[in-house]
């Protein structure tokens, strides 16, 4: 078996841990049970399992009756969508001015 290069970052200093990654390991190294993970912005249950909503799991199984090829959607966005957003949400036509504005 030939011998390994050398990698190309062995001469480069370890660095510090991002503020997130940091969080999550101080995270799970704490013992305690009654903590709350602030580093991934999901719910996680007592188990550490993130829960699949019942809301999810209708709505994947529509995706997937549809069966239909999922291409590229235009540079500006689902009509479809869009047009939603046009219709008055919380009165006033927020929701056009919100896509006006590309937002």
């Amino acid at each position: 078996m030939p011998a390994r290069a050398p990698s190309p970052f062995a001469h480069a200093a370890a660095q510090p841990l991002d503020a997130t990654v940091a969080l999550l390991a101080r995270f799970r190294g704490d013992p305690r049970d009654a903590k709350m993970n602030l580093a991934c912005g999901t719910f996680v249950n007592p188990r550490g399992e993130v829960p699949l909503l019942a809301a999810v799991r209708e709505a994947e199984r529509a995706l997937a009756a549809e069966a239909h090829p999922r291409d590229y959607q235009p540079m500006a966005g689902d009509e479809r969508l869009l047009a939603a957003a046009r219709r008055k949400p919380g009165g006033g036509g927020a929701g056009r001015r919100f896509v006006r504005r590309r937002r």
